[in-house]
Parts: structure tokens; sequence; C-alpha cells
């Protein structure tokens, strides 16, 4: 199974989740997809719209080993079963890695954006190093 990260998730950030997912996967490559990508405070959401003319910045991995737990912990940090949260929702979207399209899984925020910053660049870690 392949999973699309975008954001707090990306190899750039230390936290025992992205460890987790890192630990039990294999590093495909840096992808892109269309859509857009908001700042929503400590973390991003992206809107994933094949037909935006914006384009969203990740990485891709191939989950190799213990995928139920794995799985089970980016939908728990995503929030996909906490009804306080309730922020995202669990898609899948082609995403460009190299020249290859690759089906992966997306955490797609859900939300209205409006009243949210959108990240120009389309790349969360390069916003981010702009502050």
């Amino acid at each position: 199974m392949h999973v699309f990260v975008y954001g707090t998730l990306m190899n750039d950030f230390k936290n025992s989740i992205a460890e987790f997912l890192r630990n039990n996967s294999t590093f495909i490559g840096k992808g892109i997809t269309n859509g857009e990508i908001y700042d929503l405070g400590s973390f991003p959401g992206a809107v994933f719209d094949e037909n935006s003319f914006n384009t969203i910045y990740g990485e891709v991995y191939k989950i190799t080993s213990n995928i139920e737990a794995v799985i089970s912990a980016l939908d728990t940090y995503e929030g996909i079963n906490d009804p306080t949260f309730n922020y995202y929702e669990k898609k899948e979207a082609f995403i460009q890695v190299h020249t290859t399209q690759i089906k992966a899984s997306v955490y797609h925020f859900k939300k209205c954006p409006n009243g949210f910053k959108r990240i120009e660049s389309g790349d969360y870690s390069k916003y981010l190093d702009s502050f």
C-alpha cells in the first residue's frame, strides 16, 4: 500500500508517527499532485483536486511491514475516527513520482478552506523555511 504525505509526516519532520512510518516503509520518492495546500496552524491541510492548476508537493512511501498498525497509527494521527477533530478524510489520488503515476492513500482536508492561508508554493517544508 502506498501513502502520500505532504506535511508533518515528511522526512524533514521528527515525530514518533513519522518515524514509525519510515521504519515500516520504503521511500518511493518525492511526488506531486494537483490541488491546494493550506496552513491550518501547526500543520497543513491539502485539498486534492485533479482539475486544479496548483500543485501539492510531498513524499510517497510504500508500507512494507506492520501494515495494519501503520495504517491505524496514521489514521489516528490524522484524526480520521475522532469526531471532535474531523478535518480529514482518507481518499486515493494519483501521485506523479518521476515518470510514474502511483495510486496512493491521501489525507484530504474536507472542511471549507476559507479563512486559512493557502500555501502558494504547494510545499509545506519550503513554506516553513520561509519564516
